[in-house]
């Protein structure tokens, strides 16, 4: 063992981590894969990707998308679809080589603790924990994998006294993925524990770095941020959201310390969410109150037992929506980082053994070994689940029928291959199970209409835009629905409303401007509305020539129900110095004087 050096064993623990994972190219394309990777222009080129740098992660749907912001990612995929001609094998190639570096980089991180046959238990646990095959097998997983690379060398480089590797290596990871914010409380954590003097000048540059990356964040996705919120989180304080997650943090322990368990993801009914505090929560508190008093109490003693758990808690802070709401309850993925607090309780067990019966060397390797091969066959036998969207759809369907998103996917699986009554049927099955979350009553609306359900439609319709009357989503829906159904005058009703409320939805405007033909209205105001509908779709110079038009035929007593409309008009026109805005202005006042 004399020759068991701390780069010796990052290497072997990284080729266990490969060898373990090869399987995983055998994989195509799952659930995310498809909208990311696959069907996205943005990465089939290292060019585009480099335009598309200041662009958010998602391709935008509709009038929205989930505000996250990570063009190193998107970046990476260009280069594998570049290298390989979009083949998925060279992608999870990639993907296993991150978790190889991710891997030697959790041994050389120990090493200030440990030695020996104890760090190379950690890097085994690290490179062979179960609840990483979503982040390794799952092409899109990479996110968590390169920001754990990014985040742990800037800890190596802290401490070695490489501030602007340090530096550079945040800002990376920060353009990597939201939650390697963590990176600065991280590298305080082990200054602290190496009982190193903290450097204000490295805490400050991290400081701007990643003010500086939040406000980029905040100025290209931000105000997408709450499209992405996981349902049962919407509209809940942070006194609710604590409630919430305190009973999660058990499943949490659960997945870290036995991984058997495993699922695509962890919504309602899987995971029950309440807003006042159960036993669960109770023990949640008891839970967590023990492990930050026994990483306080070991942190002399057992350093890497304080690191692991203080550090897998400020790495699991930012999708434990304490702080904040994310689009996640729990999720496998999000663990990566985390599961390091096992990693290192572990290397530390295993030294504690060795040193109180060092004649039992061999039999403490072979508990290892047999707990390595357990977890080893739980990876090998997990990897196909994420063989391509069939399979994990299917397979969550089958595992987990109290989950109410796998009743949602199934159903958009249907509905792909046009048997809409049971996609309709999986729709409101999910929503009995959950029904809280809007997205599944558009779904299930948009099903009924397609069998010509009229009773059906409506009531998800109105259903959704009770849940969610701040999205333009639920009310482009419901003023679809009322449309399909005759009722157009209450279609323009909320269409009108929701076209007031979210001012810039492209959707909303279509429907509006669509029921106004339909129902009749005079050129100038079809010019009015064209105008508007071209400047949300970037084209200035048409909107320009619409609102010239419409400022030329406008009447001089315009009718009350045309206030709105030449208002928005008129303050366009003006923004866009349109020949005759003051004409259109004046209508306004006249259409809106009686109102």
């Amino acid at each position: 063992m004399r020759n068991l050096t701390a780069g010796r064993i990052a290497l072997i623990a990284a080729a266990i981590a490969i060898v373990a994972y090869l399987p995983s190219l055998a994989n195509s394309w799952a659930l995310d894969d498809i909208s990311v990777i696959e069907r996205n222009a943005r990465v089939h080129s290292i060019g585009a990707a480099l335009e598309a740098f200041f662009a958010p992660y998602w391709p935008p749907v509709g009038d929205g998308s989930p505000g996250l912001y990570r063009p190193l990612i998107i970046l990476s995929y260009a280069v594998d679809w570049t290298l390989s001609g979009g083949t998925p094998w060279f992608s999870h190639l990639m993907n296993v080589l991150w978790h190889a570096a991710a891997t030697a980089l959790v041994v050389l991180v120990a090493a200030a603790w440990l030695g020996g046959p104890a760090l190379l238990v950690v890097g085994v646990v690290f490179a062979l924990h179960p609840v990483h095959v979503e982040a390794v097998a799952n092409v899109v997983g990479r996110a968590e994998l390169m920001a754990a690379v990014l985040v742990l060398g800037a800890m190596l480089a802290a401490r070695r006294g490489r501030d602007s590797v340090a530096v550079v290596l945040v800002a990376a990871a920060l353009l990597t993925k939201e939650s390697a914010i963590v990176a600065l409380p991280l590298i305080w954590l082990d200054t602290w524990l190496g009982r190193r003097s903290q450097r204000v000048g490295l805490s400050l540059a991290l400081g701007v770095v990643s003010l500086a990356w939040l406000h980029l964040w905040h100025a290209i996705a931000g105000a997408m941020v709450l499209d992405g919120v996981a349902a049962p989180l919407r509209n809940l304080g942070a006194g609710e959201r604590l409630a919430t997650m305190l009973p999660i943090v058990l499943e949490v322990v659960r997945l870290l310390t036995w991984p058997f368990r495993l699922a695509a993801d962890y919504n309602p009914q899987m995971i029950v969410p309440t807003t006042t505090l159960t036993w669960a929560g109770a023990l949640g508190v008891a839970v967590v109150t023990a492990l930050l008093g026994l990483a306080l109490a070991l942190r002399r003693t057992a350093p890497a037992v304080t690191c692991g758990i203080v550090g897998g808690a400020i790495a699991w802070g930012p999708t434990a929506n304490v702080l904040a709401p994310t689009g996640i309850l729990l999720a496998e993925r999000t663990l990566y980082l985390p599961s390091i607090a096992v990693a290192l309780v572990a290397g530390v067990i295993a030294a504690g053994v060795l040193e109180r019966f060092p004649g039992q060397g061999r039999l403490a390797l072979a508990g290892a070994l047999l707990l390595a091969g357990v977890w080893t066959v739980r990876v090998e036998t997990r990897i196909p689940f994420w063989r391509d969207s069939r399979t994990v759809v299917i397979e969550d369907y089958l595992e987990h029928p109290e989950n109410y998103r796998a009743h949602v996917r199934i159903g958009f699986v249907y509905a792909q291959t046009g048997d809409t009554a049971r996609a309709l049927r999986e729709y409101l099955w999910a929503a009995e199970l959950w029904p809280h979350d809007p997205v599944v009553t558009v779904q299930a609306g948009g099903a009924a209409m397609a069998t010509g359900q009229v009773r059906v439609a409506l009531r998800e319709a109105r259903r959704g835009w009770a849940l969610a009357p701040g999205s333009p989503v639920t009310a482009e829906r419901l003023a679809a629905t009322l449309a399909w159904a005759g009722d157009r005058e209450g279609a323009l009703a909320v269409a009108a409303a929701g076209r007031a409320r979210h001012a810039g939805s492209a959707a909303l405007e279509t429907r509006y401007a669509a029921l106004r033909r339909e129902i009749g209205i005079d050129p100038w105001w079809d010019d009015l509305l064209a105008g508007r509908m071209a400047w949300l779709e970037g084209r200035a110079q048409a909107a320009t020539g619409r609102l010239r038009t419409a400022a030329i035929h406008v009447p001089d007593d315009p009718p009350r129900s045309a206030c709105a409309d030449l208002r928005d008009g008129a303050e366009l026109a003006r923004n866009l110095l349109v020949e005759g805005s003051d004409r259109l202005a004046d209508a306004s006042d006249a259409a809106c004087s009686g109102n």
